[in-house]
């Protein structure tokens, strides 16, 4: 009889530790916190230097949270040689409350105003890449120990963590150009270049926008490229940075040898016979006073300028 009633003793207690069991597995309390954007408009893994973002801490799936939590507490983790901590906001009642936030290591508790009994956003948290980031780079913002109470038992969450992708601003190509007051540049052509005028003494002459190391090169017939000190003549190409091209006119050179001679002074008074006809950047160069003579560019003042010259009456400028 004895050991009968220590056998059931020992059943009863054995049925009352299972029931206790099962009471305390139904009533574990858990949520899942995530982190996101806290804007539609901006992408965590586009962001650039200097800009300002906002985190928002989601909470969800709540287990046996029927009586609701009042207060949270996690541990703020993030590179700060890239982001920069500007703060939690408050939202949706939740708040951040004076001597809550750690800023050693990052621990803070956060309190609600009333009782939360259903998933939502809960409150934000506002960060800034720092402006003298040099390069693409990955990083993390992390909640670590994430717990939270009502009062009615400990509620225990997920470590949650938000990937920021940050990028370097690659600014537009802008356009190439090349401008003149003493040169005439339009439909790929620089035009009224000085005769004897070198790669020099026209760099001086021009403004170059945009244009990488402000080169210009020069290429004669031959493909040779000018130095610095050589006279450019009429016919030569001219590269513009890495994506204009122009065909040099010098005044008076029509026969494209770099200088004024009987040669140029014959193809001018053939043009003006109309036996043979210059075209291109030699006509321009033929057309030595600027001015249109019967609706044609090349005239008797042409051809009386450079006999002039030729004499060493008359100087091109």
């Amino acid at each position: 009889m004895k050991t009968k009633k220590i056998v059931t003793s020992i059943l009863l207690m054995i049925m009352l530790l299972a029931q206790f069991s099962f009471v305390s597995a139904n009533t574990t309390r858990t949520m899942d916190v995530t982190l996101k954007s806290a804007s539609e408009a901006v992408n965590l893994n586009q962001l650039t230097p200097g800009t300002a973002f906002e985190i928002v801490v989601h909470m969800d799936n709540f287990q046996n949270i029927e009586k609701g939590m009042r207060y949270m507490q996690a541990q703020l983790e993030y590179d700060k040689n890239i982001l920069e901590y500007a703060g939690i906001i408050a939202q949706n009642g939740w708040e951040l409350k004076d001597e809550s936030f750690n800023e050693t290591n990052g621990k803070f508790i956060v309190d609600s105003n009333s009782p939360v009994t259903t998933a939502g956003d809960a409150f934000k948290m506002a960060f800034k890449v720092k402006a003298n980031i040099q390069e693409d780079m990955s990083t993390t913002i992390h909640l670590k120990g994430i717990k939270a109470s009502g009062g009615d038992g400990i509620i225990l969450a997920n470590d949650a963590v938000a990937t920021i992708n940050v990028k370097m601003l690659v600014e537009p190509d802008l356009p190439e150009s090349i401008t003149s007051e003493k040169y005439e540049i339009a439909n790929g052509m620089i035009a009224k270049i000085i005769p004897g005028t070198t790669v020099k003494e026209f760099m001086k002459n021009v403004t170059l926008e945009n244009v990488e190391n402000n080169t210009v090169i020069f290429t004669d017939k031959t493909g040779k490229t000018l130095g610095e000190n050589d006279v450019i003549a009429t016919g030569m190409a001219v590269k513009v940075g890495k994506t204009l091209q122009f065909t040099a006119s010098v005044l008076g050179d029509v026969d494209g040898d770099g200088q004024i001679t009987v040669n140029d002074l014959a193809k001018v008074k053939l043009h003006y016979i109309e036996d043979t006809l210059l075209t291109d950047v030699y006509l321009k160069a033929a057309d030595v006073d600027g001015k249109m003579e019967d609706n044609k560019p090349v005239g008797v003042n042409d051809i009386a300028r450079i006999k002039l010259v030729l004499i060493n009456l008359f100087e091109i400028k």
